[in-house]
């Protein structure tokens, strides 16, 4: 797969079961949202914006949050479930738009990206990142979680997203965690948060996450006043995990 995952992709996979990532009753995925939550470095903020919100299960959390908060997605079918989740938010709105063709007019302090960036192609990719680093506030922060194992209709893996924003010299490394299926996580970075979840250093770590198919990465970004620098490791990191052992 070299191309952006289109709008048709995304209706037809919604259109076929109304929570396709089992992102409502998936023990995993509540737990990659508590620790979602739990790392970020501020109790409050003014504008967020989530892309790739999906259904609105993570964007019901990010809600308590933000003051306002914008929740976009390719999916038109997607949306309406969100709508309905947060329809109890009166600062969450939301709006069809796929990212890179479209942006919303507006900056955000809180920028999330979640298991929505190794869809698109690479021409893509960092055009978005353009759009994301144009749009962002002075002070305000942006986090990246992506699933970590090869995925057939994936572009690249979530370790190519995430080395690759972490190449780009307009960001800077707040925190990063990488967690297994039993969101034990292994950490690297200050300034973090107590969190719910137990992190250790293992240097088989990522064994863990080959042998259980599961796995994702977090990590969380600010600005750094630099200009942006080209991807070094990006082409090593898009091979990503071996799940076939």
């Amino acid at each position: 797969m070299s191309e952006t995952l289109r709008r048709d992709f995304f209706e037809d996979l919604y259109a076929r079961t109304p929570d396709p990532f089992d992102f409502e009753t998936s023990a995993y995925e509540a737990a990659k949202y508590q620790h979602t939550v739990a790392i970020l470095p501020r109790d409050r903020y003014q504008q967020g914006i989530e892309v790739g919100c999906s259904i609105g299960v993570l964007t019901s959390r990010l809600a308590e949050k933000c003051d306002q908060l914008l929740g976009i997605d390719i999916s038109e079918r997607a949306l309406e479930r969100a709508r309905a989740r947060c329809a109890e938010f009166p600062g969450v709105n939301f709006a069809r738009i796929s990212v890179p063709d479209e942006f919303p007019d507006q900056d955000f302090d809180l920028m999330v990206a979640s298991e929505v960036a190794y869809y698109w192609s690479i021409e893509d990719f960092t055009r978005a990142k353009d759009q994301i680093a144009d749009h962002h506030m002075a002070g305000g922060h942006l986090l990246l979680v992506h699933w970590l194992p090869v995925v057939d209709y994936h572009v690249q893996t979530g370790d190519a997203v995430h080395e690759t924003w972490l190449e780009d010299a307009r960001w800077r490394l707040v925190h990063g965690d990488r967690c297994d299926r039993d969101n034990l996580c292994l950490r690297r970075g200050g300034g973090i948060k107590a969190s719910t979840q137990a992190c250790f250093e293992n240097s088989q770590f990522d064994s863990r996450i080959a042998k259980s198919g599961q796995g994702y990465r977090s990590d969380m970004l600010e600005k750094s006043g630099q200009r942006r620098q080209p991807s070094l490791l990006h082409q090593f990191f898009s091979r990503g995990l071996d799940v076939s052992g």
